[in-house]
């Protein structure tokens, strides 16, 4: 029996390569992957219309938050982001 919204033609079963495709899907709309990642991305979405779909779907989602939400953030906000950031940064580099 199907949950209710659970549409049979919007489920698949995801292969390791999805998996991996979509472990790497946030880096990849952010422009931040090695150039050889981000090519076989580009060809797993060029034959699997399902990951093609959560991509452009996540696309919508940052479009949306962009140019949609734009509340002002507090100055003194920021600035404390961008030093914990600069922290984490400094934290996480391979020494």
């Amino acid at each position: 029996m199907q949950a209710s919204g659970d549409l049979p033609h919007r489920r698949f079963r995801m292969s390791k390569e999805c998996r991996q495709t979509i472990t790497y899907l946030y880096g990849y709309v952010d422009g931040e992957l090695e150039v050889e990642t981000e090519h076989r991305l580009v060809n797993h979405f060029s034959y699997c219309p399902p990951c093609k779909n959560i991509e452009i779907v996540e696309r919508r989602v940052r479009y949306t938050i962009r140019h949609h939400l734009t509340e002002e953030v507090p100055e003194v906000f920021m600035e404390r982001l961008k030093g914990r950031l600069a922290i984490e940064r400094q934290r996480l580099r391979p020494q």
